[in-house]
């Protein structure tokens, strides 16, 4: 199965080539960029009624690609776009900080340290459910909407677990996809 699959020293790859590209000075640009793209994409949510829900998960891309770049500019870019929510869209902010914006910085860790597809989905789904977790019963947000409000139940629960291990393995692959195509037209556009 893929999912057991070690991965090709692909991140590593892709995380030199922008560390020995830039300097840092231009790094931190790149995280100041990456933050104000995060949250305008996060934003869309609580501004454009139903072609926002569409376009919001994919602010973990910018958060997952920075922190494979370099973790400690991967946890900038968060609290960066944490701000920049707090500032531009604050009914965001929770959503960003405790689900999408959490399994970013998770991902990207992981992606850094381990090498099994597997582990790395286990990674951001630790990160995510915990997050998904502390919105509905310490801040009682209604993530699934009003009208939902039984969470007690034991399969409530799993299901929840399995919607994160599932959430979060498709964005391994979505950015294990990405980065095999920049490291493979990077490799073509050398002489």
């Amino acid at each position: 199965m893929c999912f057991f699959k070690r991965m090709d020293p692909l991140v590593q790859r892709a995380a030199n080539s922008f560390q020995n590209r830039f300097s840092k000075t231009a790094l931190l640009v790149l995280v100041s960029i990456a933050s104000a793209i995060t949250a305008l994409i996060q934003s869309a949510g609580g501004t454009l009624p139903a072609v926002g829900l569409i376009i919001s998960p994919f602010s973990t891309l910018p958060v997952v690609l920075i922190t494979i770049i370099s973790p400690l500019l991967g946890i900038y870019t968060f609290f960066l776009t944490g701000l920049l929510l707090f500032l531009v869209q604050p009914s965001e902010l929770l959503i960003f900080l405790f689900t999408t914006g959490l399994l970013g910085v998770g991902l990207g860790h992981g992606f850094t340290f381990f090498q099994r597809r597997i582990l790395i989905a286990s990674i951001g789904s630790l990160s995510l459910f915990p997050g998904i977790c502390i919105m509905l019963l310490g801040f009682q947000f209604p993530l699934f909407g009003p009208e939902f409000q039984s969470t007690s139940s034991f399969y409530f629960w799993l299901s929840l677990f399995l919607f994160s291990c599932g959430y979060s393995l498709v964005w391994v692959e979505i950015t294990f996809l990405i980065l095999k195509k920049y490291v493979s037209r990077r490799l073509r556009s050398k002489p």
